[in-house]
């Protein structure tokens, strides 16, 4: 089972639609810097050079699809949260 903590780095918490989470990080300035102090198994951005930079230090990520990181394929795209989920339930299910 994974945590949930959701990151926003500009400070604005107005997602009422947001699923039940386990922590809540507000005006992020270094989200790599959050995803180790916290052990984030899995990073979910549409911010291509964060995506990279978690990749990099060892950690998962899923790219939430843009317009402006279409060109980015180093790691697994998500279009909507129902894919995002998928994943992660995949990682769940080969991890038992």
């Amino acid at each position: 089972m994974f945590q949930i903590i959701f990151i926003f780095s500009n400070g604005i918490f107005t997602q009422p639609w947001l699923p039940e989470f386990d922590k809540l990080i507000t005006d992020a300035k270094n989200k790599e810097k959050i995803c180790e102090e916290y052990n984030v198994d899995i990073l979910i951005d549409d911010r291509y050079t964060t995506i990279e930079k978690v990749i990099n230090n060892g950690k998962k990520a899923i790219i939430f699809d843009t317009n402006w990181n279409r060109n980015y394929n180093k790691s697994p795209r998500a279009h909507n949260w129902q894919e995002v989920y998928n994943y992660i339930k995949s990682l769940e299910d080969n991890n038992e």
